[in-house]
């Protein structure tokens, strides 16, 4: 049995009724002075086994097809199937040895298999070491909704061996960084501007400088988590650029942290707009500079239909997280988005530097969209008398008046009679 190294740290994490023991600068042996081998099953999959082969030798696994399209309930079905041909009971450890994909499963079946076995992790990206396998949140996809089913259920440890780096795509590395950056961009002033001044090349070759910033990260988001484990107010905080992101990552099946770059770069752009937010621009830069996304073309009327079954929506009205400034942690929460705040954030979508799908909207739509927000109307026909007022703006900002038939002459001085005029013309608009 190999001694644990010399460097790693133990640090433990109260978290609501469970205490969470992080082993940083660990080695994967070390994991059988955590667990009994004969009552311990290790979910993987197959890229992780492939790579690590030697170091599942004389342990119970369970091999999963690998990718976020199996992060769905026949897949949590089949583990459960397997774990009970294996006789798992509740004595049993289930230990996720692999990215998010197995830490979510691995830590939604142990929280359902017999009402709960003991869990613990083995991340082996560095998206799951910084952000995916810490907090508790354990869940499953369903169509296109991200994480729709699943607990709240903190794992016993984690156990941090960076030499699984060492075999991971250039890309994993990227995924990572999205979520160290925004760590840095909503709490840690000081950790933005040390970002700035390396690159993702400096920590692929520095092995003290990529644990040491594993073992920060992990401590932003634990210690973030310790404070609002069920997500009622501060944990939100983490939540920065997912709303739009995880609709990106859902509707276009683009990875992780590329859709949370493009999340980031639109809240950034939004916070500018409603909260002063004067760090957009740097925001986007750094992204840029890890090799992440900041450009993109969607079509956000798909985006905000599943944006509407988001988990962290009240009601119809999805929550948006906006920052003041970098680091800054007071009134981080742009509150729910109503109806008329949404068209204010479609068009800050429309000034960002994300080239969404707008393609029949252009600066003269949104001057229409600047009158009936000056006149604080958000109702159901907002688009719609927006498109009306289209033809009819003057370039000094006046209206013409609408013409139906050459005999009437309706005037924009109510928007919603306007909109029920409309409605008698073309009753369809209100169906």
């Amino acid at each position: 049995m190999q001694p644990k190294s010399k460097l790693m740290k133990q640090r433990k994490f109260k978290i609501g009724a469970t205490v969470t023991t992080c082993y940083f600068s660990c080695q994967f042996s070390y994991l059988k002075k955590l667990v009994p081998i004969e009552h311990t099953v290790l979910l993987t999959d197959q890229h992780v086994y492939k790579a690590h082969a030697s170091l599942f030798k004389g342990w119970n696994t369970i091999v999963l097809k690998a990718g976020e399209s199996y992060k769905i309930q026949p897949t949590v079905d089949a583990v459960i199937e397997q774990l009970t041909k294996l006789k798992a009971d509740r004595q049993t450890w289930l230990i996720g040895v692999g990215g998010g994909v197995i830490t979510d499963l691995a830590g939604y079946i142990g929280a359902i298999y017999m009402r709960g076995i003991k869990v613990g992790f083995v991340p082996t990206t560095l998206l799951a070491m910084v952000d995916a396998a810490l907090g508790g949140k354990n869940g499953i996809d369903h169509g296109t909704y991200k994480n729709l089913v699943g607990t709240i259920r903190q794992p016993a440890f984690l156990l941090y061996d960076t030499k699984f780096l060492k075999t991971l795509p250039e890309k994993e590395w990227k995924n990572g960084f999205a979520e160290i950056i925004k760590h840095a961009v909503c709490f840690k002033p000081n950790l933005f501007r040390a970002l700035e001044k390396n690159n993702l090349s400096y920590y692929q070759k520095n092995k003290r400088a990529i644990e040491s910033l594993i073992e920060k990260n992990a401590w932003i988001k634990l210690s973030t988590v310790q404070q609002d484990e069920t997500e009622q107010g501060m944990r939100s905080i983490l939540n920065f650029g997912h709303t739009l992101g995880h609709a990106i990552e859902m509707v276009y099946e683009v990875s992780h942290g590329e859709a949370i770059s493009l999340g980031m770069v639109a809240a950034a752009t939004i916070s500018s707009k409603l909260n002063g937010f004067m760090d957009a621009t740097r925001l986007q830069l750094l992204l840029a500079q890890y090799g992440l996304p900041t450009v993109a073309s969607y079509d956000l009327t798909k985006l905000m239909r599943v944006m509407e079954m988001d988990k962290k929506k009240t009601g119809k009205k999805v929550r948006y997280i906006l920052l003041e400034k970098i680091g800054k942690k007071k009134e981080l929460f742009a509150g729910l988005i109503n109806t008329l705040e949404e068209i204010r954030v479609r068009q800050s979508l429309m000034y960002a530097d994300l080239s969404l799908d707008f393609s029949t909207y252009d600066e003269k739509f949104f001057n229409a969209i600047d009158i009936l927000l000056h006149m604080n109307f958000g109702g159901k026909g907002a688009d719609v008398i927006a498109f009306y007022l289209y033809d009819r703006l003057n370039g000094d900002g006046t209206i013409n008046p609408l013409i139906v038939n050459g005999q009437h002459e309706v005037k924009l001085t109510n928007p919603y009679d306007l909109w029920n005029f409309l409605c008698q013309v073309n009753p369809k608009l209100d169906e």
